[in-house]
């Protein structure tokens, strides 16, 4: 078989990511849990009385969710920086293309490393997921699978309810079988091979289980620091604000003085008051439909923080056009 160019690659790779559903939200990638959760509806409608021919489709999507859902992670992990690409690369270094190729691949921005990594990988049965996350988090994946627990528990202090994975060992066996039957199903006609309603509803347990339990090792992990709980997105909002804050009172400041030493300091402050005026009337109508619930604190801050970095933004090109011979001001990430 030839090998993929790495223009093909690349291709491969945008078209697939056209057609996920959703991303990532707050930290966690919902795309996975929410087509488990379809499958599932699907599955108690037919319950017992269906047509055993639409039992074989189960296994074959779960399968297809999860590596889905090992493609994304992997690429988010490696992604998330060191040591975590260190580790990525080395799991590929025998597979991985040259720099030569690799190189304008990541300049062009379209892919990153960890697509390349996860695009690398094999994916054909429980053990491709324990190499690829014993790896990548230095641990071993079923020793931590088996005590972690729901990190929106811990992070609320709610009494435990015990890890995600009650069984491991019947989580592992129930992936292994569920590996072989899409194996079957995916490559061959398999007229003598049928599926049972039990069998297909194992499918769809195992999987959510274990994107439940590798999504809960991310908290522990790369976004450790990451807000979960409304709480802690209402107070992580409100820092990015009072930041936001603070660049903006510095570039005020130096606004000012080259206004003032330019003999346009009165010009300078009618506009700026006029901005403030229209910015305070903008958050007002934009804050009355959050008029109660938790959630309004995180909204109202998002607000007031993109509001105030685009008026950083406009400041610092002013300023760069004032006194372009002076080094630029350092930027804040959108």
């Amino acid at each position: 078989m030839a090998k993929a160019s790495p223009i093909n690659i690349e291709n491969e790779l945008i078209d697939a990511k056209s057609r996920r559903g959703f991303g990532f939200a707050e930290g966690a990638y919902y795309e996975a849990i929410s087509r488990l959760a379809s499958l599932d509806r699907s599955l108690a409608k037919l319950k017992n009385n269906g047509d055993k021919e639409l039992y074989r489709y189960f296994p074959v999507a779960a399968i297809a969710v999860l590596e889905t859902h090992f493609k994304v992670i992997v690429a988010t992990v490696i992604d998330s920086g060191p040591p975590y690409l260190e580790r990525g690369l080395n799991l590929v270094r025998d597979k991985l293309m040259s720099a030569a190729d690799a190189l304008p691949l990541l300049h062009r921005k379209n892919i990153s490393a960890g697509d390349i990594v996860s695009h690398s990988l094999p994916f054909n049965s429980i053990a491709s997921l324990e190499r690829a996350y014993c790896a990548l988090f230095d641990k071993d994946l079923k020793n931590v699978v088996q005590q972690i627990e729901d990190p929106y528990v811990i992070r609320t202090g709610l009494e435990s309810r015990g890890p995600i994975v009650p069984d491991v060992i019947t989580l592992w066996a129930g992936l292994a079988r569920t590996f072989e039957r899409r194996h079957i199903l995916a490559h061959e006609s398999a007229e003598q091979f049928s599926i049972s309603y039990e069998e297909s509803r194992e499918a769809v347990t195992c999987v959510t289980e274990f994107v439940k339990a590798i999504d809960a090792i991310l908290w522990e992990t790369i976004w450790k620091d990451r807000p979960l709980t409304q709480y802690e997105m209402n107070v992580s909002a409100g820092k990015e604000l009072r930041d936001a804050r603070d660049v903006l009172a510095a570039r005020m400041r130096k606004a000012l003085k080259i206004a003032t030493e330019d003999g346009q300091r009165a010009r300078f402050r009618r506009m700026h008051f006029s901005r403030r005026a229209y910015f305070k009337q903008w958050i007002e109508w934009q804050d009355e439909q959050f008029t109660a619930g938790s959630i309004r604190p995180l909204l109202t801050a998002n607000g007031r923080t993109l509001a105030l970095k685009c008026y950083i933004k406009e400041l610092s090109n002013w300023i760069g056009q004032m006194r372009f011979e002076e080094p630029p001001e350092e930027d804040i990430d959108f």
